[in-house]
């Protein structure tokens, strides 16, 4: 564990491209960076041998080293370049008083990727649910100091109800074995999602019968591969942003974010308008910096979302391969392929995720197999399972805000002992 947030390099003037290095945003109190006298807005530029062009060269650079290391850390500090000896700490495990966490590794292929398992006290059988996110560099484990964060209330939530859960991180991230976690493909994360799938499936105090997988946000990019053939019971999805191409499904989940920021319906018209002419152009094969140049005045409109941001490296803050391979996917033809019983969840407040796409997702499932998918909309509650009254009040609370709304949990719960029991 270093101890620094981090950030990509804001790009030079006149320019969208990041820059090069790795910003540090903060300094984690009591931590590695601060003893070795790192500060805030430092840019690494070199861990060791290794060169850091951005945040994946960070973290494939600092994995070369292990708790105890000393790791030379070159930086730009202003005008200057110096470097410096961090002794690398022990990062801390995540824990729970309420229920066991458990850490293990799946096997892919020869590669080993890092999981985290949560099992409620007791020497009972479980069912058991393989957790989908959205596509992230970041580890999935819930560290102390995260207690507050939605993932967290949400694991604990599900423990506590009774779930055993597991979490896997992807390849190149975190402990996990593997390449660069930008180059990672659909299939891949598919091959990873039931490999562990399968494993869980295996352990001894999980009901071989009720193993689901709960896939959330961009997740739903994946789940439908990652379901097939790999022995769950069901999958249920909650909050899915990916079903339509971009130019309709993510330019109105912008579209939705532009109102909330500013109320001018008719420059949020044309912004939106520009928006679709924006994945029209990438999705034909062109380069996100060279499509904004394009559009006269979209990136600066689309700078409160953070939508311009990354360079050629991500669209809308998806790495730009994997936005390019779901642009090329029939996900109409994807879901229709699952062969499980399929949930499909939004929340009333959620203003990140379509109920357009949510609803699709089921009638593409019951239109091959009719009465195989379910969608249900829940009320009071946010994209990442906060109570919210609506979308603004989830937009101004922040994500961090509000308390876990149980009505998520209870319909999974509910869900799953209909599923498990149903020998139909």
């Amino acid at each position: 564990m270093v101890g620094v947030q981090l950030a990509p390099v804001p790009p030079s003037e006149g320019s969208t491209e990041p820059g090069a290095g790795a910003l540090i945003q903060g300094i984690v109190p009591g931590g590695a960076a601060e003893a070795a006298g790192l500060k805030a807005n430092d840019v690494i530029i070199k861990i060791g041998d290794s060169e850091v062009a951005n945040l994946p060269g960070f973290m494939t650079a600092v994995r070369a080293f292990g708790a105890g290391d000393k790791a030379p850390f070159t930086v730009r500090r202003g005008d200057e370049t110096l470097t410096v000896d961090v002794a690398l700490a022990d990062r801390p495990r995540e824990t729970s008083d309420k229920y066991e966490v458990i850490y293990d590794s799946v096997d892919v292929t020869g590669v080993r990727l890092r999981s985290y398992i949560t099992k409620p006290k007791g020497d009972r059988k479980h069912p058991a649910l393989l957790i989908l996110p959205s596509p992230s560099p970041q580890p999935m484990e819930m560290l102390p100091q995260m207690a507050d964060h939605p993932y967290k209330k949400l694991l604990d939530a599900l423990t506590l109800a009774g779930f055993v859960t597991m979490r896997i991180d992807r390849f190149g991230v975190g402990d996990s074995e593997g390449g660069d976690p930008m180059k990672t493909t659909i299939q891949m994360d598919a091959d990873a999602y039931r490999a562990a799938a399968r494993q869980l499936g295996k352990l001894s105090y999980v009901d071989s019968n009720r193993v689901f997988i709960l896939s959330q946000g961009m997740g739903s990019a994946v789940a439908p591969f990652a379901a097939k053939d790999s022995g769950v019971r069901g999958l249920a999805l909650y909050g899915s942003t990916i079903f339509r191409p971009a130019q309709s499904g993510m330019a109105e989940a912008v579209r939705r974010m532009l109102l909330l920021n500013d109320p001018d319906d008719k420059r949020i018209d044309m912004t939106t308008s520009q928006l679709e002419q924006f994945f029209t152009l990438v999705a034909d094969g062109a380069k996100p910096t060279e499509a904004f140049a394009k559009i006269e005045g979209l990136a600066e409109a689309l700078e409160t979302v953070g939508g311009a941001q990354g360079g050629d490296a991500y669209v809308m803050g998806v790495p730009y391969d994997y936005f390019m391979q779901m642009e090329k996917t029939d996900y109409a033809k994807a879901w229709a392929g699952v062969g499980a019983k399929v949930l499909v969840l939004w929340g009333e407040a959620d203003y990140q995720a379509n109920r357009k796409d949510s609803e699709l997702i089921a009638a593409s499932i019951n239109k091959s197999r009719p009465g195989t998918a379910e969608f249900r909309a829940l009320p009071g509650i946010d994209h990442v399972g906060n109570l919210a009254t609506d979308q603004e009040d989830s937009f101004l609370s922040g994500y961090s805000a509000s308390d876990f709304n149980p009505i998520l949990v209870k319909t999974l719960s509910d869900w799953v002992e209909k599923t498990g029991n149903d020998n139909a």
